[in-house]
């Protein structure tokens, strides 16, 4: 309504000076030009203003709208970390788990193998001891006596040829195992790494696309901008002033808006407890309770408490040594 009623004025004017021009009147029609000139800058200062106020708010709302997307990609980055984050958590637990239950088999079949060769029979010992008892029949007692330690120093022997090729073989098997432990956790360790890697370029590509379509946007406002300072009527040196002050505002406001501080997921107070708790890389796994030593010995404290899986018998809580000592005690009787 106001451009149509700003034609009909200027239309008038453009009559009234043609009257004066016909009237000989140049005066007048002078002064009628002048005012149409007014009316026509004024008209092209209220179009160029209102280009102005449109292409900045569109411009606001084009922020909002990026800002809007960084939030929604924050809000999914952390999403995905907790998904990464629960399943590796969850992995590397279980796998610790049974590593561990893995450990205590094997000290338990470790302590039941010394039971069963410290009472194996001593073929051998028990020569002697036959021998020491029919020399005692005969009331040779200083040969029965010793053959006896003969017998005690033959069972002591072969007891701890048996303990320490016990302890070699299972000390082998636990370094085997131990080897293989490391492997599996190296495996979920790279795995994670792997999976991390991928969330992480999956995001910086999001952010990039979200950055490029910003672009895109604002050069497009910049275009029609543009565009539109260029149809409205005035001189061309107006219009490159309008111009020019309008992308200098569209640079400014963007220069602004770059400064903003970055858009940061919205954690919750148990996410913010888990970043410095356990978290499943290599890093982190050897700052917590996990190394082979310490699984051996969580093992091992686990299987003193528990019973053997092919007798039942509770395993020994002391050294081999000592058992197989009683074993021999037990055997060949006291000296």
């Amino acid at each position: 309504m106001s451009t149509l009623i700003t034609n009909d004025f200027l239309s008038d004017l453009h009559q009234k000076k043609q009257n004066a021009i016909d009237a000989l009147d140049f005066e007048t029609a002078e002064y009628y030009y002048n005012e149409i000139q007014n009316q026509i800058t004024q008209r092209a200062q209220a179009q160029i203003e209102e280009i102005d106020h449109e292409t900045m708010v569109e411009l606001s709302k084009i922020q909002k709208n990026h800002r809007d997307v960084l939030e929604d990609l924050a809000e999914e980055k952390r999403k995905s970390d907790a998904r990464l984050y629960s399943k590796f958590q969850v992995l590397f637990q279980e796998t610790q788990d049974d590593q561990i239950h893995q450990l205590m088999d094997l000290e338990k079949e470790r302590g039941l193998t010394l039971l069963e060769e410290s009472e194996r029979e001593i073929p051998e010992q028990i020569e002697l001891l036959n021998t020491a008892k029919k020399e005692a029949m005969l009331s040779h007692f200083a040969k029965a006596k010793e053959l006896r330690q003969q017998a005690r120093d033959v069972g002591e022997e072969e007891l701890e040829r048996r303990r320490k090729e016990v302890e070699e073989h299972f000390e082998e098997l636990k370094i085997q195992m131990l080897q293989q432990h490391k492997d599996e956790m190296d495996q979920i360790s790279d795995l994670h790494e792997e999976e991390s890697k991928q969330l992480k370029e999956k995001s910086d590509h999001d952010l990039n696309e979200a950055k490029r379509k910003l672009k895109e946007a604002v050069d497009l406002l910049k275009d029609r901008a543009t565009v539109r300072c260029q149809a409205v009527t005035a001189n061309e040196l107006t219009k490159k002033a309008a111009i020019d002050s309008l992308m200098a505002k569209i640079n400014d406001s963007m220069k602004e808006y770059n400064l903003m501080p970055t858009v940061e997921p919205k954690l919750t107070k148990s996410e913010q407890m888990r970043l410095t708790t356990l978290c499943p890389t290599r890093a982190a796994m050897n700052r917590v309770e996990s190394t082979p030593e310490d699984i051996v010995r969580r093992a091992e404290a686990a299987t003193a408490k528990g019973t053997t899986c092919r007798t039942g018998l509770r395993p020994p809580s002391h050294s081999s040594t000592g058992l197989i000592s009683r074993a021999y005690t037990a055997t060949i009787g006291k000296r």
